[in-house]
C-alpha cells in the first residue's frame, strides 16, 4: 500500500526539515530544565510502592507481573506499566530525570503524530468537500502550526514532567495513530480503493493499546464517529461502497459505544458506590464539571502560569445549581455551546468539528466517574479541537494580502507565548523547593499545595535539624494543609513525621483531629498511603508513637463506615498485622489479623500470599501452604507469580515439617 501524499509529505522535504531540525529541538529545549524535578503527586503510590514494576531481568513473567500489577483504572494499563516497568530494567531504578525525559521523547512523537493526523484529516476532508478549496501546500501548513502550538502549549506539561501521567500521553499517542490509520484508509476508498483493513487495524488495533495505556483511549470510536459525522459525512467513492462503510461504523464504531453504555448502566450501583471514597456527590461533580470545561478553554485560550498548576483542589465544589451562582451559567453555556456546535455541522465543519472534539475528549474524565475534579492533563488531546479552530482560522490563505501576513504573525505571537510560558514552568519544575513555592503562591488555597510544601521544607530538615527556619516553614504548610481542608488527613499525619523529624513534642490536638478525621471523613486512597507508611515510619523509628496511639488511629479508621466491609477494610487489618510483626513483636496477634483480612477479602491473593509468607516465616509450614495454594487460585491475572514461586522453594525445604 502507497503511503498517501499528505502523510509521505511529513517525511520529506520542507516539512521534515522545520520538525526535525527547528520544532523538535526547539520543543525539547523548552522542556530540559524541568527534567530535573522530583516525583509529583502519586508518582510514589504508583511507581515506587508497587515493587512489580521494579524489573531487574527480563523475563515473561516478570513482564507479565509488572504489566497486571497496576491498580489505577478499570483496565489496569498494562501498556503503561509495562513501559515503566522497562524504564526501571533499563536505568536501574526509577530515576525521575529518565521517567521524564522518556515522557518527552512521547510528547515530541505525539507532535510529530499531531502533524500527520491533521495532514490526513484535511486531506480526507478536502478529498469528500472539495468546495473547500485546499492545496496540498496549505494543508501541511495549518498542520505544521496547530502541531507547533499544540507541542508547546503550557496544558502539555504535566502529561511529560508528571511522570506517572505517561499514561495519559500513551494513550493519545496510540489513539493518534489509530485515527490516522483510519484516515488513511478513507482516503484510499476516495481514490476507490480498499481502505477497510486500514480502518479496521487503527480502531481496533491502535485503539486497543490506547485504550490498554489509560482507559480514555477507548474514545477513538466516538472520535472516528466524530470525523464521519461531521467532516466526512460517510461519503465514497464509488458511491456504492457507502454500504459496507456504514456496516463498518455500525460495528466497529457504534456498537462499541453503545456496548458500553449498556455496560454501566446495569453496573450503576459501582459507579454510585465509588463515590464513597469522595467527599462530592455524583450530582455535584456534574455541576462542578460544567464550570470546569469552561475553566479549561480558557486556559487552552489564555494560558497564565499564574492560574495553572499541579493542584486545582482550591476550586470550590457546585453543592447546587446556584452554589456557586456561575454553575447555572456553566451549564446552560454547555448545552447552547454543544447546540450550536451541531448546527454548524454544515456551515462550518471545521469550527463544528473542533468544539465537538473538546467536549467528546472530555465525556469520560468529566462526566459521571468518580474521579477527581480537575487535572490539568485531561486536556492533553481535547485541547486539540480549539487549537486546530484558531491555528486554522489564523493560517488559512485569504484574498487580502496584508491581513493574511497579520493573521499568520499573529499565530506566531501565540506559538512563542506558549512556548515561553511553558519553558517559565518548567524551570520551576525543574527545582522541588521553587515548584511548591509556586503552588503555594499561585493557589495559596490549596490543601495539597501546601502539604507538599510542607514536605518539601521537612525534607530540608532532615538534612540541617538545627535550622528553625525549615521548622517553621514545615509546620505552618502541613496546618495550613489541614485547616485548608478539613477532610483531608496528609497534613496532620505530616505533623507526626515533623515533630519526629525535629526532636520536638507532638501537639495534643493532632491525634485527636487525625482520628475524628479518619473515623467521620470519606476514608481515601492517600490515607491508606499514610497508614502503610506510618507502619514504615514506626519500624524504623523514625517517629516515637506508642503501640497504643497508633492502634488508635488504626480503630478510627476501621469505625468509618466506608471500611464496613471489602478489600479495603482488609488492607487495614493487613497493614495492622505488619505493624505487629515489625513493631510490636507479637506473631500470634499478627497471624489473627492477617487471618482477618483473609476472611474479609477470600477471593483477594494478596493477603493470602502476606499470610503465607508470615506463617513461613513462624514456621507454620503446613498452614502456609494452604495460603499459598489459594493465592495461586486466586491470582488470576499471576500478578504474585514470582512471590509464589520464591515461596513455595522455601516450603520445599521443608516438605516434611507441618
Amino acid at each position: 500500500m502507497r503511503i498517501p501524499s499528505a502523510l509521505a509529505a511529513f517525511f520529506r522535504g520542507k516539512n521534515r526539515k522545520l520538525f526535525g531540525l527547528l520544532l523538535l529541538p526547539l520543543v525539547f529545549a523548552v522542556y530540559y530544565p524541568g527534567l530535573s524535578g522530583g516525583f509529583v503527586f502519586d508518582d510514589g503510590a504508583n511507581l515506587l510502592d508497587n515493587q512489580h514494576l521494579h524489573l531487574d531481568e527480563l523475563s515473561w513473567s516478570g513482564l507479565r507481573e509488572a504489566a497486571l500489577s497496576g491498580n489505577a483504572g478499570l483496565a489496569l494499563r498494562p501498556v503503561s506499566s509495562l513501559s515503566f516497568a522497562l524504564d526501571h530494567y533499563f536505568t536501574g531504578r526509577f530515576d525521575p530525570f529518565y521517567l521524564r525525559l522518556v515522557n518527552l521523547l512521547i510528547h515530541l512523537l505525539n507532535g510529530a503524530s499531531v502533524f500527520a493526523f491533521t495532514c490526513l484529516l484535511l486531506r480526507a476532508y478536502t478529498a469528500y468537500r472539495p468546495d473547500t478549496g485546499y492545496a496540498a501546500g496549505q494543508c501541511e501548513r495549518v498542520a505544521f502550526v496547530v502541531a507547533a502550538g499544540w507541542l508547546l502549549h503550557p496544558l502539555a506539561l504535566t502529561s511529560v514532567l508528571y511522570a506517572v501521567q505517561r499514561m495519559n500521553s500513551l494513550s493519545a499517542l496510540f489513539t493518534l495513530w489509530g485515527l490516522s490509520f483510519y484516515l488513511w484508509g478513507r482516503l484510499r476508498m476516495a481514490g476507490g480503493k480498499s481502505g477497510l483493513p486500514l480502518m479496521a487495524g487503527g480502531i481496533v488495533g491502535f485503539g486497543t493499546l490506547a485504550t490498554l495505556s489509560k482507559e480514555n483511549g477507548a474514545l477513538i470510536a466516538l472520535y472516528a464517529l466524530l470525523i464521519e459525522t461531521v467532516l466526512l459525512r460517510f461519503q465514497t467513492q464509488p458511491a456504492a461502497n457507502r454500504r459496507a462503510l456504514l456496516s463498518f461504523a455500525g460495528v466497529v464504531l457504534v456498537l462499541p459505544v453503545a456496548g458500553a453504555a449498556i455496560y454501566f448502566v446495569s453496573q450503576w450501583d459501582w459507579v454510585l458506590g465509588s463515590y464513597n471514597t469522595r467527599t462530592f456527590t455524583l450530582t455535584e461533580r456534574l455541576l462542578t464539571e460544567s464550570r470546569v470545561l469552561w475553566l479549561y478553554l480558557k486556559w487552552i485560550a489564555l494560558p497564565n502560569n499564574a492560574g495553572l498548576g499541579l493542584f486545582h483542589d482550591d476550586i470550590p465544589v457546585s453543592t447546587g445549581i446556584l452554589s456557586p451562582p456561575t454553575t447555572l451559567a456553566a451549564v446552560i453555556g454547555l448545552v447552547v455551546l454543544a447546540a450550536a456546535a451541531a448546527g454548524l455541522a454544515r456551515k462550518a465543519p471545521l469550527l463544528s468539528f473542533g468544539i465537538l472534539w473538546y467536549l467528546v475528549g472530555h465525556s469520560m474524565e468529566s462526566s459521571f466517574f468518580a474521579l477527581e475534579l480537575v487535572h490539568e492533563h485531561r486536556n492533553y488531546l481535547p485541547m486539540y479541537g480549539i487549537l486546530l479552530i484558531v491555528f486554522h482560522a489564523l493560517t488559512r490563505e485569504g484574498r487580502n494580502a496584508k491581513l493574511t501576513r497579520f493573521r499568520r504573525g499573529a499565530a506566531a505571537l501565540l506559538i512563542v507565548l506558549f512556548g515561553a510560558t511553558t519553558a517559565l514552568r518548567a524551570m520551576d519544575w525543574g527545582n522541588d523547593i521553587v515548584l511548591y513555592q509556586r503552588e503555594v503562591e499561585h493557589h495559596p488555597q490549596s490543601s495539597r499545595a501546601h502539604y507538599q510544601a510542607g514536605i518539601q521544607y521537612g525534607l530540608l530538615l532532615l538534612q540541617d535539624k538545627n535550622n528553625s527556619a525549615f521548622h517553621m516553614k514545615a509546620d505552618y504548610h502541613f496546618k495550613e494543609s489541614q485547616r485548608l481542608d478539613k477532610s483531608s488527613t496528609n497534613g496532620l499525619f505530616g505533623l507526626i513525621y515533623l515533630s519526629h523529624t525535629a526532636g520536638r513534642p507532638l501537639e495534643p490536638w493532632v491525634l485527636g483531629e487525625l482520628s475524628y478525621r479518619l473515623r467521620h471523613y470519606p476514608f481515601t486512597g492517600f490515607n491508606m498511603t499514610s497508614f502503610r507508611n506510618l507502619v514504615i515510619w514506626q519500624q524504623n523509628r523514625y517517629t516515637h508513637l506508642s503501640d497504643k496511639e497508633v492502634m488508635t488511629l488504626f480503630d478510627a479508621a476501621l469505625e468509618n463506615p466506608d471500611l464496613a466491609k471489602g478489600a479495603w477494610r482488609a488492607l487495614i487489618f493487613s497493614l495492622m498485622s505488619a505493624y505487629y510483626v515489625n513493631v510490636v513483636h507479637s506473631p500470634g496477634d499478627a497471624v489473627a489479623l492477617a487471618l482477618k483480612a483473609v476472611e474479609l477479602a477470600p477471593k483477594e491473593a494478596l493477603f493470602n500470599m502476606s499470610l503465607a509468607q508470615l506463617l513461613v516465616s513462624l514456621r507454620q509450614y503446613g498452614a502456609a501452604r494452604e495460603q499459598l495454594g489459594l493465592a495461586r487460585a486466586n491470582d488470576r491475572l499471576g500478578v504474585f507469580n514470582r512471590e509464589i514461586e520464591e515461596t513455595e522453594k522455601e516450603l520445599r525445604l521443608h516438605r516434611t515439617e507441618p
